[in-house]
């Protein structure tokens, strides 16, 4: 089955359905009931029905008919697809629109022309010929002729299985599409888009449904907050794949027959069957097939009921009963499903009918009342809010029965839902919905809250739950959801009840990449067993985390080397009782250990509330307004300033670093949403922190002068001095041991680091040693990068001996191959030692990869397991530095920060001198004295010295691919942009088309700037540009000139008109405004609000707004 193909076929379906519906819907809308055409004239009471349907208080309104058209779209879809797994799977008499090679018209329409037609078809016999005959006008006679018997098989179909061919009201059949016979009609698209072969299998069926909603479910997921009622079904459709349907249908149905019938053949068909010995007992005794009851409660399209009626027909053909009976006991004794979703509901009904017929072809003689519901309120207070609830609505099977009288039609509708949602099943199997509390409509959010205590934090823990009130005693629930409740604190409560009350018989640890639809590097998923019985016999978990992609999943699915036996009373001994099956038992003890928290006080960050008022990058303002240094409150309030150091999490480094942002402190947090007044003793003082979302933990030391955001959670020791010992603790593979029993997610909690045991060794000074050498290593690597506020100058200066800068690149990558592979022995080292302590040799060892060194991230990739500096990072880096010495925030003569203050005054006598305008241009060609590349090549030399110049630039320019001056104009402010994190320190002012660049640095920035640059600048180089074209204007014009001068020259005044051209308009359409206005700004207000004044001059920054 080629699902790429089927996905593509079906979004572009239900684009094609709708807009021919709506093509067809639109005219008519506009028809006059009093002038009909003649083809209509028949139609009038339809037509006016057609208008009542999109109109509210007697207007058409758009959103009504937008609704009414995807409705009459997706009904035509529905019969096309069933039509043709009908036809595929010859259950149609004769195919009704399932064509061949041979025959380009449905069999159903050559026969009927011919005579033959269905004694129990509906259709206006004399009407169908008479337009074959020409006696009716028609367009199209065919074509109209074959839409009769098309409706008439449809509205046959009503009476077998009015769930999915419910009868066409007449008004719906003038909105099917016209072209139904063409190459080109959407019959043929359905018949060509769905092969035979994939027919054979009913999950097309559900496949095709989830494909039609995909663009529907995708713009739902995409925005941001609650879902709305409406969308729900869509946003929790989640087709489950096939061998992990057929492990939860085996291991429950299959299980309670093996049990019951320990020699019973089937065994060996059950590919998925996981056998535990110790389960030999205590379990549900039946004595008949028909006996067995089997609950999908969320059933979306039937993909767990549809397997699960496979697997009975063989349980009843092994008990002896007669096939011509088998299809209707299953269906009418053993089967129930329910969802909120209407269609999913439908397509459900027509699989399971769909199975019968293939299994016994005399099926559709017998009719069979199914018990798969779509869920209503019927108007009722008792099933109010189900469609929003669905099956977690619960009540008394006690409750009243409502006659005849009240509810008509519907009584028996009513009394099937209410006795499937007040039943108990031996089997209770489903894939729930997956919706976090905050997407959660208000009412759902509500309901979960006052009656799903445990687990109102998901859609699918609460599933859970009520699937085990679902579940008889001694009956087993099997679901696929999100491993979370496995391990979050939030769900503790509900793991004690499953390991108190209920016994995990298997579960498979799927990790990742299940669910495409879903994140794949995010989302990590479970399946498993539970038998509703206290039990001391040992459960299977099977880890399959490790492995990518579903078929490698299933194909190590046996694999005993990922099998655990555990006893799930042993989660009971672990902080948070997690779901932690490889932990030993002689390893459990460890846990009665003092904890991290035992040692001194951990706690969530800050909140602003509003980072874009409160949060900058501290590169954005002026560097003499902000306090980086305090030692208390105390210390902050005597500095007048507002901005401190924010420690705000960010990526995964370990020892030091991610001390990128400040954060205005004015009122000490109070304005904040959660300022954590409480804890202000800790204000600025040392700590450890670790990054809140990361594939592992790491940790980092902070030093004195920080507050934290709820990102940057931090540890505060009472005893300073095992600050070291216990960052190299939770930076080792024991740490990360632990915090993956605790909570093998991506992001780490505060309770879970509070958590971690603690075994003092007596090597403890030595660990102390080398966690502060790694610090030391981490903070130098770090400091080395200009977005570091201890930045002093750049390495390329720092490890300068002998003039040549390739020289001093070789020193650069010595120094630091050899501090990565210090730091990489430390680590492995630390995890030794730590292994040691805790005796976890069997199951941890101390090697790292490379890859998971944090140092030179920027600068370096491994290649077949070896470090490989990147000489183009590195020389981008110096070259940034460069540009830095122009402008003077930097300088050759002093280290650190030298203008780093809005009206800060210029430093005199500097070796190199710095740009007096705070303007330098980005040219193609060197216009300009303080050009940029010109400006470059003499820092070069000035930095580097003469004798060597010539191979400086021819170093830089290999490294870089390119010349200098085409790195500047088309490669250095992307860089720029994207080493300060799309909030740039320098601006460049660029015409639409980059004809024009030059770029100013914003703590220079003077409100004249701009009237600077364009008289200075743009209209001096606009004159350059014209002298240049009458140059090229006279070269071409000489016939005296080789030709190739003048094609060159003629080339030249065609590329300079346009630049002129783009360039005069952009001075006085973009450029003027701003050079009159003198608008000034206030560094304070950070990049993102100052750039944006100007971003109708200034260089595109994609996704500055974020």
């Amino acid at each position: 089955m080629n699902k790429s193909a089927l996905k593509r076929f079906a979004t572009q379906a239900r684009l094609d359905l709708m807009a021919m519906v709506n093509t067809k819907l639109g005219y008519l809308l506009s028809l006059d009931e009093s002038s009909l055409p003649i083809e209509y004239r028949d139609h009038a009471s339809n037509i006016q029905k057609i208008k009542e349907r999109c109109s509210k208080n007697g207007k058409i309104d758009n959103e009504i008919k937008d609704d009414f058209v995807e409705e009459v779209a997706y009904t035509w879809f529905n019969r096309l697809i069933a039509l043709r797994f009908m036809d595929a799977n010859e259950i149609t008499d004769f195919a009704v629109i399932s064509t061949t090679e041979e025959q380009i018209l449905p069999p159903i329409y050559t026969k009927a022309k011919e005579g033959t037609i269905d004694k129990d078809l509906r259709l206006d016999r004399d009407k169908f010929f008479r337009l074959i005959d020409g006696k009716i006008f028609a367009s199209n006679p065919d074509n109209e002729a074959y839409k009769m018997l098309f409706i008439a098989v449809c509205n046959y179909y009503s009476s077998i299985m009015p769930f999915m061919f419910e009868s066409i009201s007449d008004y719906t059949e003038l909105l099917l599409p016209d072209d139904m016979l063409s190459l080109n009609s959407i019959r043929a698209v359905v018949v060509n888009a769905i092969p035979v072969e994939d027919c054979q299998d009913i999950e097309i069926i559900g496949w095709l449904y989830q494909y039609y909603i995909a663009e529907k479910k995708d713009q739902a997921m995409a925005k941001k907050g609650k879902y709305k009622s409406s969308e729900i079904p869509a946003v929790t459709q989640l087709f489950t794949p096939d061998w992990i349907v057929k492990y939860m249908v085996e291991n429950t149905l299959g299980k309670l027959w093996i049990l019951n019938n320990p020699s019973s053949p089937l065994k060996s068909q059950m590919k998925y069957y996981i056998e535990n010995p110790e389960e030999s007992s205590g379990f549900i005794k039946i004595s008949s097939p028909e006996e067995i009851t089997l609950l999908d409660s969320c059933m979306g399209s039937g993909h767990i009921l549809t397997y699960a009626f496979d697997l009975l027909t063989k349980i009843y053909e092994e008990a002896g009963y007669s096939n011509s009976d088998i299809p209707s006991l299953i269906l009418e004794k053993n089967l129930y499903g329910c969802d909120i979703d209407k269609r999913a509901a439908t397509l459900a009904k027509f699989a399971l009918t769909m199975k019968a017929r293939i299994y016994y072809r005399r099926f559709f003689r017998k009719l069979v009342k199914l018990n798969a519901i779509e869920l209503e309120d019927f108007g009722s207070e008792e099933f109010k809010g189900i469609k929003i609830f669905g099956s977690l609505l619960s009540f008394k099977a006690e409750s009243e029965q409502f006659n005849e009288g009240i509810f008509g039609e519907n009584t028996d509708e009513y009394n099937l839902q209410k006795s499937i949602l007040s039943g108990q099943y031996h089997c209770v199997i489903t894939n729930p919905p997956y919706m976090g509390n905050t997407r959660m409509t208000k009412e759902l959010s509500e309901y979960v809250k006052t009656y799903y205590e445990h687990s109102k934090e998901d859609l699918f823990a609460c599933f859970l739950e009520r699937c085990l009130t679902f579940t008889s005693d001694k009956g087993y629930h099997s679901a696929i959801n999100q491993h979370s409740w496995m391990f979050l604190s939030s769900f503790e409560e509900l793991r004690k009840v499953i390991i108190e009350k209920n016994h995990i018989a298997s579960l498979l640890h799927l990790g990742l990449g299940v669910f495409k639809e879903l994140n794949s590097k995010v989302v990590q998923s479970t399946a498993f067993t539970i038998q509703k019985i206290s039990s001391s016999s040992k459960g299977i978990y099977i880890d399959l985390t490790t492995l990518n992609g579903l078929e490698e999943k299933e194909k190590d699915l046996f694999n005993r080397s990922n099998w655990y036996h555990a006893d799930q009373k042993n989660y009971l001994m672990i902080p948070f009782t997690p779901i932690a099956y490889w932990v030993k038992k002689e390893n459990i003890s460890v846990f009665k250990n003092k904890k991290i928290i035992d040692y001194g006080t951990l706690f969530q960050g800050m909140i602003t509330g509003n980072n874009e008022k409160f949060v900058r990058f501290w590169s954005e303002i002026n560097v003499n307004d902000i306090s980086f240094n305090c030692k208390n409150v105390e210390d902050f309030d005597n500095s007048n300033n507002i901005w401190v150091p924010y420690n705000k999490g960010g990526e995964s480094v370990k020892w030091y670093g991610n001390q990128d942002y400040i954060v205005n402190f004015k009122n000490k947090g109070t304005d904040f949403t959660r300022g954590k007044a409480q804890f202000s003793k800790f204000f600025f003082q040392s700590n450890i922190s670790w990054s809140y979302i990361s594939l592992s933990l790491v940790s980092r030391y902070f030093p004195r002068g920080f507050v934290w955001d709820v990102h940057g959670s931090s540890v505060f020791l009472e005893d300073s001095s095992l600050i070291n010992y216990f960052m190299s603790l939770l930076n080792s593979r024991v740490g990360n041991y632990f915090l993956k029993i605790y909570n093998p997610t991506l992001s780490f909690q505060v309770e879970n680091i509070a958590a971690v045991p603690v075994v003092l060794s007596e090597n403890h000074n030595y660990i102390n040693k080398k966690s502060i050498e790694n610090i030391e290593i981490a903070k130098n690597y770090y400091d080395i990068h200009e977005t570091s506020w201890n930045f002093t100058k750049n390495a390329l200066i720092h490890h300068k001996s002998n003039g040549k800068i390739e020289t001093s690149y070789s020193t650069f990558c010595s120094y630091w191959h050899e501090s990565f592979n210090t730091l990489h022995r430390n680590e492995e080292e630390l995890n030794s030692l730590f292994i040691n302590i805790y005796n976890l040799q069997e199951e941890l060892n101390s090697n790292i990869e490379l890859k998971d060194i944090t140092l030179l991230k920027q600068e370096s990739i491994i290649i077949d397991n070896e470090l490989t500096l990147n000489a183009d990072e590195i020389i981008k880096q110096f070259i940034s530095y460069g540009v830095g010495v122009m402008f003077g925030r930097y300088s050759l003569d002093q280290e650190g920060l030298v203008i780093a203050n809005m009206g800060q005054e210029i430093p005199n006598n500097n070796t190199f001198t710095i740009d007096d305008d705070n303007i330098i241009p980005v040219l193609e060609d060197d216009y300009f004295t303080d050009d940029i590349a010109s400006r470059f090549i003499e820092f070069v030399k000035v930095a580097f010295g003469e004798e060597h110049h010539t191979e400086n630039i021819q170093f830089i320019e290999d490294v870089l691919g390119t010349t200098i001056r085409k790195y500047f104009v088309k490669g250095f402010y992307d860089d720029h942009i994207k080493r300060y994190k799309k909030r740039p320190i320098y601006w460049m002012i660029s015409s639409p088309k980059k004809s024009f660049n030059a770029l100013i640095y914003m703590h220079r920035y003077q409100d004249d700037i701009f009237a600077r640059v364009q008289n200075n600048y743009l209209r001096e180089y606009i004159t350059k540009l014209e002298a240049a074209m009458h140059t090229a204007t006279t070269i071409a014009n000489d016939e005296s000139n080789s030709a190739t001068d003048r094609r060159k020259a003629t080339k030249d005044i065609e590329t300079i008109t346009k630049k002129i051209d783009e360039l005069i308009k952009f001075d006085r359409d973009k450029l003027t405004p701003f050079a009159q206005s003198r608008t000034p700004i206030d560094l304070d207000d950070g990049v993102k609000v100052n750039y944006s004044k100007f971003e109708e001059i200034l260089y595109p920054i994609p996704g500055l707004s974020e």
